[in-house]
């Protein structure tokens, strides 16, 4: 009992200090960017592209979008095609494995709370087996259905984007989540279609 305790405590400990190192990652980034020059323009499949401050902002539906990387920059990225079919469901779950590597867990946990500010639809986050540290609903790629995808980050060497019978498999290692991340919306705005 007293070391399932404490290996609660140590696990909790990792994920904070795991969760600081990013913090400090994400915005010494951000800083670079801010400080690099500005006014330059690019246009990928009708859409103008600027750089304002730390992002590539361009203008979808009257609204300013900001990306990390412009659409070009990840045309390497092997994507399955119908994935916007895939993402424009009324409802989404997000999933991953909680006992994945505390740095990796960071960027998923990042990307997953933008994705569900970003996409215009209902997002539940899941893991797909039970967990001390995350408490979310249990689900697999075995739950997706047409009409409810799921989106499952996958800890990977390779970096893609693959429909597997409605599960949306995302693979990436780190900072490749922001990569993905950009794609997603990249093909759920329609600015890359597939």
């Amino acid at each position: 009992m007293l070391r399932r305790i404490e290996a609660k405590k140590e696990r909790r400990k990792k994920f904070w200090m795991g969760a600081l190192l990013a913090f400090l990652m994400v915005f010494s980034m951000l800083g670079i960017l801010v400080g690099s020059r500005g006014g330059e323009k690019w246009e990928y499949n009708g859409f103008k592209f600027t750089r304002a401050e730390n992002a590539f902002v361009t203008k979808i539906d009257d609204k300013r979008i900001g990306f990390n990387y412009l659409p070009q920059s990840l045309l390497d990225i092997n994507v399955s095609a119908n994935i916007k079919a895939k993402l424009s469901a009324p409802m989404i779950y997000l999933t991953f494995n909680p006992d994945n590597d505390i740095q990796d867990l960071l960027y998923i946990d990042t990307i997953r709370n933008d994705l569900q500010r970003s996409l215009n639809t209902i997002v539940i986050d899941s893991i797909t087996k039970e967990s001390d540290t995350y408490f979310l609903p249990v689900i697999s790629c075995d739950n997706a259905t047409e009409y409810v995808p799921v989106i499952y980050f996958s800890v990977s060497n390779q970096t893609s984007i693959v429909d597997d019978n409605g599960c949306v498999v995302l693979s990436g290692k780190g900072a490749d989540f922001f990569r993905l991340r950009d794609l997603v919306l990249y093909y759920y705005y329609g600015v890359m279609n597939g």
